[in-house]
């Protein structure tokens, strides 16, 4: 009988715990996406000013 309250507690304090601390991969893998996504149109930005950039040194050349 103490043992299995002893592995109750142990159980509800080792989920109290995860709960807490534990990593939600969905979560996780949405934001990768989203950063992802961030990365991709700034790295388009960066793409189209360097083009501009090109385009008005050609001009004055």
């Amino acid at each position: 009988l103490e043992s299995e309250s002893a592995k109750a507690l142990l159980d509800q304090t080792s989920g109290l715990r995860d709960s807490i601390a534990a990593v939600n991969l969905d979560e996780e893998a949405g934001k990768l996406v989203q950063f992802q996504a961030a990365y991709n149109a700034s790295a388009q930005v960066v793409s189209v000013a360097r083009d501009l950039f090109d385009t008005l040194l050609g001009a004055f050349r």
